[in-house]
């Protein structure tokens, strides 16, 4: 018997016991702790019912501010990348803000994974302090529809993320990028009243 055999044959049998609706992956726990000087988010993601977990499946935390590089924490059998914006996962529509980063999660085993079970848990650091916000959670996984194909089915559920901008001001003493304009703009006049100035003393003499 094929493995897709097998897979259809599991999710018509989850529904004959009377399983949930698909929802997708769905982040059930969200903690924060201080580490260091930094913040650590951790995700508890759940596979709901019915649902499959291909190898390139995948979830995404959408505008996690103060995102600290190489600081993600994953089950085996997930890569982790950031992305500036995402490709949409199909049937969802996120607010993405291109200025903050996104965290995804890619499931990258052999074996699919089949619900209703935990994933494990998920986290990365961030600069911010404990003031999360509400932010867009989607993902990507499988069903078996009614003709008894497996279809990707895509889903889009809310959680909570660092808030804030990942955009910082300049340190300190650096003149802002508008300051430094209008000096370079009155550089040029000042010496040229400085030449006459030079020029009229030097006729005079």
């Amino acid at each position: 018997m094929s493995l897709i055999r097998k897979l259809g044959l599991a999710a018509l049998f989850a529904t004959v016991l009377g399983s949930t609706a698909s929802a997708g992956l769905v982040p059930l726990t969200t903690s924060v702790v201080s580490e260091g000087d930094n913040f650590r988010y951790t995700y508890g993601v759940t596979l709901s019912s019915n649902n499959f977990l291909n190898k390139g499946d995948s979830f995404v935390i959408y505008d996690f501010a103060g995102f600290v590089p190489s600081s993600s924490d994953q089950p085996a059998g997930f890569s982790f990348s950031t992305a500036a914006t995402s490709p949409d996962h199909g049937r969802t529509a996120p607010n993405d803000n291109p200025n903050v980063q996104n965290l995804v999660w890619t499931y990258t085993g052999d074996t699919p994974l089949i619900g209703e079970i935990g994933i494990g848990d998920f986290s990365a650091l961030s600069t911010k302090p404990e003031a999360s916000a509400p932010t867009d959670f989607t993902s990507r996984t499988h069903v078996i529809d009614q003709f008894g194909n497996m279809v990707s089915y895509d889903s889009i559920t809310s959680t909570t993320a660092p808030a804030g901008s990942d955009t910082t001001p300049p340190p300190p003493g650096v003149p802002e990028p508008s300051t430094l304009l209008l000096l370079s703009a009155g550089l040029p006049i000042a010496l040229g009243v400085r030449y006459l100035k030079n020029r009229k003393l030097t006729t005079v003499a």
